[in-house]
Formats: structure tokens, C-alpha cells, sequence
């Protein structure tokens, strides 16, 4: 794709908007920001765009300003507009921070999401995978975004992208191919941007489009409902946890039935059944990516969480205290509690 002279727009200057500008920026595009807040809201995000040369437009989507345009790239945050379909019918591409940035990724993509577990999982596949010793890329949703990759050796051949997507960032993707896919789980969450849990799903099921055969499809055992989720993908499917899983607990031992991994569930750090499920998905990619069973149970018992997830606090009067605070839905947290029972 070439972008040197293009006129382009960013829709949304969050965190992944402002590094989409500077990527089109660096580039050569010529760039257009857009959001529906106003200066004062966007504070040092809109100085920094004006000062990579982008012109701004700010407080609302006028039609006007989605002439004449290259291409538009949408952040996660922003819902669909009309002005989106009327650029596709002009012929626009339209596309989010996500899908721009696999176009100029050469190296193989890792890509998790679920309702819950996402970050837990992102995280420990990335401490694994930097035991392969090639260069690796942890982001997405979670911390740094996707396009920070671009023109990093991780993102190069023989590197590794390692990214925690969302139903939102999965909902413009249309080129972008994840070797290794993970689907975690999914419980009804955002029903204020999906008309019904049904498109929600769809969303998510985004992930496993365009894999062939060499490519892995990951899902829990105990879940078969989401395997009719991945009928446009060809990826080989492959279940963790559950009573059929590859990677699953048995008699209280994390196993690896393909390996020869084995970590007693009370040498981890991590609480709850439902980071169990966790960690056995993250060892079931971190497996098929090549790295070693040791290296694995090495970051299994060595991982102690992350912060406001299960998090232990301290005890009172005999009263232990847990920071679950990202626990945001429902089935977050359920799992949280069950997980504890």
C-alpha cells in the first residue's frame, strides 16, 4: 500500500489514532483528524498531530470533511458512522488501526481475544515467546498499539507479533491473517454497540477468517457452541482446559498432553479456575509457536498476575481482600468468584 502523498484522515485520536497519524505521517500521507471532542478534551494528543503536519478537525463529523479522501482509518473507539459507508461507495477504503497495520507486517501474528482472559493471556504468550530468543511484539489492546510494529524487527521476517484484539478493532479487518488465533471465551458484553449478542459474537469470530491449514484455530474443549463461530476460516482447530483439551488440568496438575509439560497447580501464583483455563490456553500457543516446555512452565510458575485481576491485597481479621476491579462485565465476574469458590 502506498501512502506518500495520499490524503488520508484518522477518525478518533485515542492512544492508537495519534499512532496511526504518526505512522501516516512518517509515511508521507497527507492527514486529516477527526473527532467529535473538542480541543480542550484532546488536550496534548491534538497539539501532536498538528505538529507531525495533520490538520484538525474537531467536534463532530462534518460531511464535508470525508471529501476527497484516500483512505480513512478508523480507531476502536469510534462507532459506525454514515459517513463510513459513503466513502466505501465512493470507493474509499475504510479501514481500523488493526488491518492498516497487518498490511505492513511481515512477521506472524498471534492474536487472542474473548469477553475475559485477554490480557492474562497476551501477556504470559509474550513472556513465553521471548524465550524463543527472536524478536517479539506484545500490544494491541493491550498497552502499545498494533502499528507500533511496523518497521520493528518483530515486525519483520523472523520476528513475532503478539497482539490482544478486541470485538472492536476486530470489526474492520478484511486482509489480516492470525497463525496462531485464540478465542477465550465469549459472555454478552457491549450489547450498547451491537444490536444483539449474536453480531457481538461475529465480531469476535473476525479473528479466524483467512487462516488455511497451516495456520491454528485455539478454543476451549468445554465450549463447542464456538466452533460454529470459525465456518470462514480453515485453521486447524486445536482445544485447551475442559476434559478434552490438549493443554488441561488433570488431577491437579497442568498438562500438556502433546509434551511433556507438567506444573502442579500450586506451584502458580495466579488464583482461580478461570486463570487455570488461562495459562492452559496460553501454553497450548506458546507450544505451537516452538518454545520449550521448560521455558513455559518456567513463565507458568514464575507469572504472578496482573494488576486489579484476581489480584490478592492482603488480609484483615482473617478476611483475605482481592482486587478484581477489571472484572467490567458480568462474566467477568462470575468467573472471578466461581474461580475462588
Amino acid at each position: 500500500m502506498e501512502l506518500a502523498g495520499k490524503q488520508t484522515m484518522v477518525v478518533g485520536l485515542g492512544e492508537s489514532g495519534l499512532a496511526v497519524v504518526r505512522f501516516l505521517a512518517g509515511r508521507g500521507a497527507r492527514v486529516v483528524v477527526n473527532d467529535r471532542r473538542d480541543r480542550e478534551a484532546l488536550g496534548a494528543a491534538a497539539t501532536e498531530a498538528e505538529a507531525l503536519g495533520a490538520s484538525v478537525v474537531l467536534g463532530g463529523h462534518p460531511d464535508g470533511a470525508f471529501e476527497d479522501l484516500d483512505l480513512i482509518v478508523v480507531s476502536p473507539g469510534v462507532p459506525p458512522l454514515a459517513q463510513f459507508d459513503r466513502a466505501e461507495a465512493r470507493g474509499v477504503p475504510v479501514l481500523g488501526e488493526v488491518e492498516l497495520a497487518a498490511r505492513f507486517i511481515d512477521a506472524p501474528i498471534v492474536a487472542i481475544t474473548g469477553t475475559n482472559g485477554k490480557s492474562t493471556v497476551t501477556t504470559l504468550i509474550g513472556e513465553m515467546s521471548r524465550r524463543l530468543g527472536r524478536p517479539v511484539f506484545v500490544g494491541g489492546n493491550l498497552g502499545r498499539p498494533m502499528i507500533e510494529a511496523v518497521g520493528t524487527d518483530a515486525g519483520c521476517k523472523g520476528g513475532l507479533v503478539i497482539v490482544e484484539l478486541s470485538s472492536f478493532q476486530l470489526e474492520r479487518v478484511s486482509q489480516m491473517k492470525a497463525h496462531i488465533a485464540l478465542l477465550l471465551n465469549i459472555t454478552p458484553d457491549h450489547l450498547d454497540r451491537y444490536p444483539s449478542f449474536d453480531a457481538y459474537a461475529a465480531a469476535k469470530a473476525c479473528i479466524f477468517e483467512r487462516q488455511d491449514a497451516d495456520d491454528f484455530a485455539i478454543l476451549p474443549a468445554d465450549a463447542p457452541d464456538l466452533r460454529e463461530l470459525i465456518d470462514d476460516g480453515e485453521g486447524t482447530v486445536v482445544l485447551f482446559d475442559g476434559r478434552s483439551g490438549e493443554v488441561r488440568v488433570i488431577d491437579g496438575v497442568l498438562t500438556d498432553l502433546q509434551s511433556s509439560l507438567e506444573v502442579p497447580v500450586g506451584e502458580l501464583k495466579i488464583r482461580g479456575s478461570h486463570n487455570l483455563s488461562n495459562a492452559c490456553a496460553a501454553a497450548l500457543a506458546a507450544r505451537l509457536l516452538g518454545v520449550r516446555e521448560d521455558d513455559i512452565g518456567f513463565v507458568l510458575r514464575d507469572f504472578k498476575g496482573l494488576a486489579h485481576r484476581t489480584q490478592y491485597v492482603r488480609s484483615v481479621d482473617g478476611v483475605e481482600y482481592i482486587d478484581d476491579s477489571k472484572a467490567t462485565n458480568v462474566g467477568a465476574a462470575v468467573a472471578s468468584i466461581d474461580g475462588l469458590a
